[in-house]
């Protein structure tokens, strides 16, 4: 009854922290906590029936479950090592009796991931947002995986009493997890649980919340701790302040008789009034006026809401970037939720092999057209996202038009180029001179460079530098140009990171 009553008090504070402050509008549906309390319920149900030779059914239902956590979030593989480990302990003391609970389980784990592993992982674990962010990769921890590693417990464990996620689209009042009073709870029971690691109820939840937390350990983050990468640890996180409280009432009652049901009732009145607080934290913030942008981005209503203004004064398409590694899931799909006219609005990733040809496709046949470049710092967590750091889009327009107008707004710039009759966005990579100019030990090599051929005194002489690297270089280079006159006499100096086709500087290069 205990454990029930645990379980189902865990369920219910993740599952209502997940849906207000994650799975909210312009967010999927996260079902992870919510899977994830079935599959540990069931799984204890299977457990505890084990001396009478039953519970395979329940096993059996607990690893359906855990098929499902897998599909739900990435967090949901943390799970299944958790519980990998949990098995492959009993197996190892109680052979006889968890092997035909093992079979059941694993088979029923198979049933909902078979398809998953075969036509989804592949392109899910392959994809360049994971890899991107995995810290044992050299190219994220830059030769320093364990201090990266250190660093990202560190600040994810934070999130339960001291810190809060930064993303305030995650976490609208920017709270930790747990408020401080319950926070005091939760490290209680952690401490508790270690004191009485030796019982397998309190390991299980031990393994659970150290798996629980890799998923925020292992992906790096430079804007703190990501409340989403916890997903994982949501319930049996919500477990250790109710092992707390069960202590100390049962201390309680060992004085007093009428004490351990005022502690009870006391950690009730904590626990309402936490969740309280968190709802009232999330509709005032509707009430106060912004509910049409707090849910979205402020930043790209904003960008949308000018689009919508300036889209009668004779623009014929709008040029929207990405990052050079994006898909078409990466556009903001909130601007496109505001954005309501008829010109039409083209997100370009701003990529070296395919730019070219999506502007291209996109403005063949129109005369104006508008470019939203959005500040780096007014971007925040989202920079990397719907940034052209190398400015590859607005050298492709400037090569195929003229700059006639240039408005900035709080937080972006709006530039109007009015384009060519015979547009040539695709043309760069044709017209490069080869060249085998080598630097440094030989490993870095320019391959070729395109340039204007004039400039007015109030306009830039454009140039592209193409590079090769034989190995990656593992720091960010520099290239500088100098312009010189036949005399010699410097006229302009500029100097540019390196980057690739995606736009990422020379230290994130691949091998």
């Amino acid at each position: 009854g205990s454990r029930l009553a645990a379980v189902l008090a865990a369920l219910v504070y993740a599952v209502t922290f997940e849906a207000v402050h994650v799975s909210r509008l312009a967010f999927p549906s996260n079902t992870l906590p919510l899977v994830q309390a079935a599959t540990f319920y069931f799984f204890w149900r299977g457990w505890r029936r084990k001396e009478h030779g039953g519970g395979r059914w329940s096993l059996a239902i607990s690893g359906l479950f855990l098929g499902l956590a897998v599909q739900s979030y990435y967090a949901g593989l943390a799970i299944v090592a958790g519980m990998g480990l949990a098995w492959a302990v009993w197996l190892w003391r109680e052979r006889r009796q968890a092997l035909p609970g093992a079979i059941a389980f694993w088979l029923a784990f198979l049933v909902p991931t078979l398809p998953w592993l075969l036509l989804v992982a592949p392109q899910v674990l392959g994809s360049q947002h994971t890899g991107g962010q995995f810290v044992l990769s050299p190219a994220v921890n830059q030769g320093a995986p364990l201090q990266l590693l250190a660093r990202q417990m560190l600040e994810h464990a934070a999130l339960f009493g001291f810190t809060g996620d930064q993303i305030w689209r995650h976490n609208l009042p920017g709270r930790p997890f747990f408020d401080l009073p319950l926070a005091l709870f939760f490290w209680g029971g952690v401490v508790l649980a270690l004191v009485r690691v030796r019982r397998a109820a309190y390991a299980f939840l031990l393994v659970q919340l150290i798996f629980g937390i890799l998923p925020g350990a292992l992906a790096r983050t430079d804007t703190g701790p990501v409340i989403l990468h916890l997903t994982a640890m949501f319930v049996p996180a919500c477990v250790f302040p109710a092992l707390s409280m069960d202590w100390l009432a049962d201390k309680a009652g060992a004085w007093r008789r009428w004490a351990r049901p005022t502690v009870a009732a006391l950690f009730c009145i904590l626990l309402g009034a936490t969740a309280v607080r968190t709802y009232v934290d999330y509709f005032q913030t509707w009430t106060e006026g912004v509910a049409g942008s707090m849910s979205l981005d402020e930043l790209f209503v904003e960008t949308a809401q000018v689009m919508n203004q300036r889209s009668a004064d004779g623009i014929d398409a709008w040029v929207l970037p990405m990052s050079g590694s994006a898909g078409s899931d990466g556009q903001a799909r909130s601007l496109d939720f505001v954005y309501d006219q008829a010109t039409p609005a083209v997100w370009v990733a701003a990529n070296d092999n395919t730019a070219g040809a999506v502007l291209q496709q996109a403005l063949t046949g129109r005369q104006r057209v508008a470019l939203v470049t959005w500040d780096w710092d007014a971007l925040k967590w989202a920079a990397p996202a719907y940034s052209d750091e190398k400015g590859l889009l607005p050298f492709l327009l400037a090569q195929n038009g003229r700059l006639v107008e240039q408005q900035a707004y709080y937080g972006f710039t709006v530039d109007i180029y009015d384009l060519a009759s015979d547009l040539a966005f695709d043309s760069l990579p044709d017209r490069m001179h080869a060249s085998e100019a080598a630097f440094g030990d030989g490993s870095l090599t320019l391959s070729g460079y395109v340039h204007g051929e004039a400039a007015l005194s109030d306009e830039p002489l454009w140039l592209a530098l193409q590079w090769q690297a034989s190995t990656p270089p593992g720091r960010d280079l520099k290239a500088a140009v100098t312009l010189v006159d036949p005399a010699g006499h410097v006229i302009v100096q500029d100097d540019q990171l390196l980057r690739n086709a995606a736009g990422e500087s020379s230290v994130s290069w691949p091998a």
